[in-house]
């Protein structure tokens, strides 16, 4: 965008010069060098928005060549009026044998950029029109440039490459926003692969039948846990947006409740002083899973503490526990599965909220994990 406008003004002076050159007496080099100017820049701007859109390096290279080719033979014109000469009596304008050169070359690129747009953009779209319309305006205002007394050429390449620049932007910022979402969408996924896995039912079943035969009350709270665990899993796929914290929070709470069962060692509490505000599903649970397995879980004894408050502009989630701790170095160095809860919860948090997350660990103390969302 920046090379665009940088070059458009050039052109514009160059104009603005050649104008005031053509009132004298006798051509002038100066003159000479802005018709040059001129029949080499109207070009080279078309090619740098077809650039936008290309993605086929060698049709590029070839459209690269042709403008090369323009800017040698524009330029050289200035001594051999192969393109352009002003006759030296009156300092009127003539054409030599390539002198339509650089409107060839526009059209070129303009068709060229009129098929790449139906190619892409297919039929029936409202801002094929827009597209279309701004090719059409370019063509018109070189036409009327030359072919009458009223100069719009450059009036009519900002305009018309001004729209083409917003829709292709447009585009761009579309395409990004679904792949962020898919991208979203699959991290959901797989990391609702790595929760609900076979070892953690089975043993939570196990947990259930043996509590049938001793406490049948405890057994039927433990049932619920572990179908509310389940359905908050199932029911992450589907939610595209985020979710309120009392629903994520309940889900870790199913979990932690079912675990606690089986590590009577284990203790969970929660320190809620801010719970207005919204996180992507699966949050609380990963990291409350990850505290469990790979922190306090290898100890005689183990306390996670999930806390939340509102500091400044930003809301606070803590997950902390004082386990074994680890070696921060080796968060991304393990099989896969470790430590999937960091990394697939900081991205959808980073993504989806703006937010941050931070890891504070220390061998043989415990970790924390801090996730800051802004405040809207």
């Amino acid at each position: 965008t920046i090379f665009v406008i940088a070059i458009t003004l050039v052109l514009l002076i160059a104009d603005a010069r050649e104008e005031y050159l053509a009132s004298l007496e006798h051509p002038t080099w100066g003159r000479k060098i802005c018709s040059a100017i001129g029949y080499t820049l109207r070009p080279m701007i078309i090619y740098t928005f077809i650039a936008v859109i290309e993605r086929r390096k060698w049709h590029l290279l070839v459209l690269r060549l042709i403008t090369v080719v323009n800017f040698v033979l524009e330029v050289s014109s200035i001594w051999t009026g192969i393109v352009f000469f002003y006759h030296d009596d009156n300092n009127h304008f003539g054409r030599g044998p390539l002198g339509y050169l650089a409107f060839i070359v526009s059209a070129i690129y303009l068709i060229y950029g009129l098929l790449i747009t139906t190619k892409t953009l297919g039929k029936g779209k409202k801002e094929s029109a827009l597209l279309f319309t701004s090719f059409i305006f370019g063509t018109l205002g070189a036409i009327l440039e030359h072919e009458t007394d009223i100069n719009l050429l450059n009036l009519s390449i900002l305009l018309s490459y001004l729209l083409y620049y917003m829709y292709i932007f447009i585009q761009r910022t579309r395409e990004y926003t679904d792949q962020q979402k898919e991208v979203i969408r699959n991290q959901n996924n797989m990391l609702l692969t790595s929760q609900i896995t076979p070892h953690f039912m089975f043993n939570a079943l196990g947990t259930i039948r043996a509590l049938c035969d001793v406490d049948a009350k405890l057994a039927g709270k433990t049932i619920e846990d572990f179908s509310a665990y389940l359905r908050g899993n199932i029911d992450s796929i589907s939610y595209k947006e985020p979710i309120p914290f009392n629903r994520e929070l309940s889900h870790a709470k199913a979990y932690a409740q079912i675990e606690m069962l089986r590590f009577d060692y284990i203790t969970v509490s929660y320190e809620i002083e801010d719970e207005n505000f919204k996180l992507p599903a699966l949050t609380v649970q990963p990291l409350v899973e990850n505290a469990i397995k790979h922190g306090v879980r290898s100890k005689d004894e183990g306390h996670i503490t999930v806390r939340t408050r509102l500091e400044g502009d930003y809301h606070v989630l803590e997950v902390e526990d004082d386990g074994v701790g680890f070696d921060l170095s080796q968060i991304n160095k393990d099989d896969g599965r470790a430590h999937v809860g960091f990394t697939n919860v900081k991205e959808r948090i980073e993504k989806m909220m703006k937010g941050s997350l931070k890891v504070e660990s220390e061998m043989g103390v415990g970790t924390k994990i801090i996730i800051k969302i802004p405040a809207k």
